[in-house]
């Protein structure tokens, strides 16, 4: 495509003129030129050696920073870049990403540069720099989360445990239904702060007996190797002599938004009079309680950016919280905990198990992020856990989807919530009000071992 024409020969028509003397001129053809670069850059962008096959690898795990980017493959004629085919990003990578985060703030902190992009300064910390580093300030969040597998949410840990450290308060209840198990001194569920005052709240009635179903079974499981010792069918409205409609250290919201019809306890996102989105806990503390045995619900979860409907154990014991955890799911939680659909409504589709051992705050000892596939809004699930002395086994639809080996030996109460938050966000004009968008529970039932 370049022409050198001497002492006056003609150029090709349509040449463009690089250089002209008095004997000479240099020319090339601008379409032999594209045609050329068009063929390099395909030829380039289709290819990849081992070296970037490892690099990739080495991306994908987080393992490596980012330099800069620069020109790398140029289009020359006679020694000009004409056009920049490629341009490649410069990088340093290290062997873990805990390397990598100590490299990122701890150069941050000395005031050691990277380099430039076309030379990179991967080099590490000499001994002098190392000992100057204050690792005590160096955020290691995401290296947490790198360590336990399957993780639901790096940020609902953190706010989890800011709100059980301020909840730690003595036991406000200052009267309580009469003959309660004894059980030890019940206090809060991880959730919203208590205030720094809890209104006494008026004695409820007297604790009903749990219904039992010697008819019904764990789904999946053999039933001869269990006993009925809770079958909430809700057939009957809701037995306020059994169940609880808000959590311990508040008063109950006065703005309507559960029932219980057809046979189904139905909670769903409300505002109340303050305009606010509000949480709602149905549980059996003071009530119900029970160490070991199977639990299960049957449930279909709601809609829309902010709900955090949830199923699970707790109790607390002077200054412990032991808490199992059967579901939680956050439908505005970024993929899979949940989709966006054409409207913009926000669909629930992964959910999370969970296990706080509850000796000190924090104590997480094994939770799974399990994606079931499907919109959990769009129809009935059962989730369910199997506790051992020694080992809780969780269930969605009878199929297994995590096992953890520990020790829970504290007796514990049943909870049903529609909160807000977490990972799912704060609700929006986007969240569904209204009992037509209802976490609903079919039934909640418990066996113990024979």
């Amino acid at each position: 495509g370049v022409t050198v024409a001497v002492n006056g020969t003609a150029l090709p028509a349509g040449s463009a003129t690089l250089f002209a003397g008095e004997s000479i001129a240099i020319a090339f053809d601008p379409w032999s030129l594209a045609i050329t670069a068009i063929i390099y850059v395909i030829t380039s962008a289709t290819s990849c050696d081992e070296e970037e096959g490892k690099l990739a690898m080495k991306e994908g795990a987080r393992l490596c920073r980012s330099v800069g980017t620069y020109c790398s493959s140029c289009l020359r004629i006679l020694g000009r870049c004409v056009s920049c085919i490629t341009r490649s990003t410069s990088k340093c990578c290290f062997n873990s990403v805990l390397s990598r985060i100590v490299n990122e703030q701890g150069r941050a902190q000395i005031g050691k540069d990277w380099g430039s992009a076309e030379n990179p300064d991967c080099s590490g910390f000499t001994v002098a720099q190392l000992q100057s580093l204050n690792f005590a300030a160096m955020d290691l969040t995401e290296f947490y989360a790198s360590i336990v597998p399957n993780m639901p949410d790096v940020e609902r840990m953190r706010a989890a445990g800011a709100e059980r450290l301020a909840q730690y308060v003595t036991d406000p209840r200052q009267m309580r239904p009469a003959n309660p198990p004894q059980v030890g001194t019940p206090s809060q569920p991880v959730g919203p702060t208590p205030p720094a005052t809890p209104p006494t709240q008026t004695p409820g009635p007297r604790p009903s007996p749990p219904p039992i179903n010697a008819n019904v079974s764990p789904f999946g499981q053999d039933p001869a190797l269990y006993t009925s010792t809770f079958s909430e069918e809700f057939e009957n409205g809701l037995d306020t002599g059994l169940w609880n409609d808000t959590v311990w250290y508040e008063t109950s919201n006065p703005t309507k938004n559960y029932t219980v019809e057809d046979g189904v306890l139905k909670i769903w996102p409300e505002r109340d009079a303050s305009g606010r989105f509000f949480n709602r806990t149905i549980d059996t503390d003071g009530r119900y309680y029970q160490t070991y045995g199977y639990f299960e619900i049957e449930a279909k979860l709601p809609v829309g950016k902010g709900t955090w409907p949830a199923f699970w154990l707790f109790n607390h014991i002077g200054d412990r919280r032991p808490e199992i955890d059967i579901m939680e799911a956050y439908a505005g939680g970024a993929a899979p905990w949940g989709f966006t659909d054409a409207n913009g409504v926000a669909h629930p589709q992964a959910y999370a198990p969970t296990v706080w051992k509850g000796d000190y705050e924090g104590q997480l000892v094994g939770s799974r992020q399990y994606d079931t596939g499907v919109d959990l809004s769009g129809g009935f699930h059962k989730y369910a856990v199997k506790w051992e002395p020694n080992k809780q086994t969780f269930y969605f639809d009878g199929v297994e989807v995590l096992t953890l080996d520990v020790t829970m030996p504290d007796p514990m109460y049943i909870m049903l919530d529609l909160w807000f938050g977490s990972a799912s966000g704060e609700p929006d004009g986007s969240t569904p009000t209204g009992k037509t968008n209802s976490y609903e529970v079919n039934y909640v039932r418990a066996w113990e071992f024979r």
